[in-house]
């Protein structure tokens, strides 16, 4: 992980999404990628009970293989 990156968070009752940028570099291949995300948060008080994560998996599957 190079950077986990929020722009924008918005709230709704017990729910937090969070729309920014991370961008990670693979091992195996030694390419790195940027891509946008998107965490929704589920809340109970203090809990984390659902979290969801949306992010560009195009990018990411890129730089994981050099074949494509």
């Amino acid at each position: 992980m190079i950077h986990w990156t929020p722009d924008t968070f918005v709230e709704d009752g017990n729910r937090i999404a969070m729309f920014g940028r991370c961008a990670l570099t693979f091992r195996d291949t030694g390419e790195s990628a940027q891509v946008d995300i998107a965490p929704l948060w589920q809340f109970d008080g203090n809990k984390i009970i659902e979290l969801r994560e949306i992010f560009d998996s195009a990018k990411a599957l890129a730089a994981t293989s050099t074949a494509l």
